[in-house]
């Protein structure tokens, strides 16, 4: 069940998992991994064991984001297809139709 947020205690400094954070952030810069990017994976789990602390579960979104991405990209794909098909319907029908033109006695560009 999913404590209340605003009830629950809320971790302190010296929590085990702070730090367990640390100590991999100690660990990367002992590997020259300083920047924001190198520490991302520490820092997600710290949030996600302390999300698990409250019941929680913590949703990675930038994955979230792409799976949407790739979705809205097939749609649009789907659809510009669906449209071209629809245009070289639309190109055959119009092929097949019988001419509206009147006949003419003689050809074009005869003269009589």
């Amino acid at each position: 069940m999913i404590k209340d947020v605003f009830e629950a205690e809320l971790i302190q400094p010296d929590h085990k998992l702070i730090k367990q954070y640390y100590k991999e952030k100690e660990k990367l810069a002992g590997q020259g991994v300083i920047h924001e990017l190198g520490v991302r994976t520490a820092f997600f789990n710290l949030l996600a064991d302390t999300a698990k602390l409250y019941g929680m579960i913590l949703i990675h979104v930038e994955g979230a984001r792409k799976q949407v991405e790739d979705s809205e990209r097939q749609i649009q794909n789907a659809n510009a297809h669906q449209l071209g098909v629809q245009r070289e319907i639309d190109d055959l029908k119009r092929m097949l139709a019988p001419s509206k033109a009147p006949l003419s006695a003689t050809p074009e560009g005869a003269t009589g």
